[in-house]
């Protein structure tokens, strides 16, 4: 854990001590989020300039016997989404930024030292974390920009020679004043198809055809769409639409369902806010399969949902912990 003074703590689960000496790893009072581990490589993001620290991302390599932080600052904005990063196979820390400008970037930054590797510029990029997958003996980075059009990217070479051209783009997925919210999800199906879903708040745009339909979705969906090959190269092509949401969180997916919270509106906008409703959605069809209805009796804390131990968690506005039972018998 990391605490306000910027020191990380290794905790014994069991009591809550400490079991190394803490570890000074970013400015004290800085506004620290998304902290991951992996392959003994600790990970965060730092944002709005609290504690005098920089929008960057932080890593400290807790294998080495002396660890010391470094840092790598993102000049192109602060990291998008709820999860602030996405990591590759190989280590690679994939961060998209958002500086509120004309354009923002995927960057791919090398594990443990954090090196620029390779940018990708994206046009109007929103507050979104990317995601990664597999695909064909490739990995793929997908990432969304403007309006939420969704940019299909090769990870060993992202956006070309150029910086700016995908292996594919979407249109925009919604309307001028919406978007894509949080982040984006990816699962493969037992045929081995791979999907990836996108929150998208507003109004599901009217361009976009093909899609199965779940009913009108004039507040907010889930839109799903299926990579497929085109001579050669990945595309996205339609798959489905939820039913009608209220400010969508990033979706998770476990046993061929996707769970969504419906979030009952965003802060900023207050006189539209209800109270948050889980949803169990088909995967491959979008279909409603359960909601909680009104169990929820508060709007939800957008901090997104955790899936674990066979139970959906999430928070919300009334400082409130709910977890909800997965049945995988279908």
């Amino acid at each position: 854990m990391l605490t306000g003074d910027g020191m990380l703590h290794q905790l014994n689960s069991s009591d809550g001590s400490d079991q190394f000496p803490p570890l000074k790893f970013v400015p004290a009072s800085a506004r620290a989020s998304s902290l991951t581990l992996q392959d003994g490589i600790i990970y965060t993001t730092t944002s709005a300039g609290c504690g005098g620290a920089p929008d960057a991302v932080w890593a400290m390599d807790l294998n080495d016997a002396n660890p010391q932080p470094v840092s790598y600052a993102l000049t192109t904005g602060a990291p998008g989404g709820i999860g602030g990063f996405a990591l590759g196979q190989d280590g690679t820390v994939y961060v998209q930024t958002s500086s509120g400008k004309e354009a923002g970037a995927l960057l791919a930054l090398s594990p443990k030292d954090l090196k620029l590797k390779q940018s990708f510029t994206i046009p109007g990029s929103g507050s979104v974390t990317p995601v990664v997958f597999p695909w064909k003996g490739k990995e793929l980075v997908l990432a969304a920009g403007k309006q939420g059009s969704l940019y299909l990217l090769d990870a060993q070479e992202l956006g070309g020679a150029d910086h700016k051209t995908p292996l594919y783009q979407t249109a925009p997925l919604a309307s001028a004043n919406d978007g894509i919210w949080g982040g984006l999800s990816t699962w493969e199906d037992t045929d081995g198809t791979r999907w990836v879903l996108a929150p998208v708040w507003g109004p599901f745009s009217s361009e976009m055809k093909a899609f199965a339909s779940n009913g009108p979705a004039p507040t907010g969906s889930i839109v799903a769409f299926k990579v497929e090959d085109h001579d050669g190269k990945p595309t996205l092509a339609p798959g489905w639409v939820s039913r009608d949401m209220t400010a969508p969180e990033p979706p998770v997916i476990t046993g061929g369902s996707v769970f969504v919270v419906s979030s009952g509106g965003a802060p900023r906008k207050p006189s539209a806010s209800s109270h948050a409703t889980l949803y169990a959605l088909d995967a491959a069809t979008g279909k409603e399969i359960y909601s909680t209805g009104d169990q929820v009796t508060a709007r939800a804390n957008l901090t997104g949902m955790t899936l674990a131990n066979g139970r959906i968690y999430f928070t919300t506005a009334d400082g409130t912990l709910y977890a909800f039972g997965v049945y995988l018998e279908r």
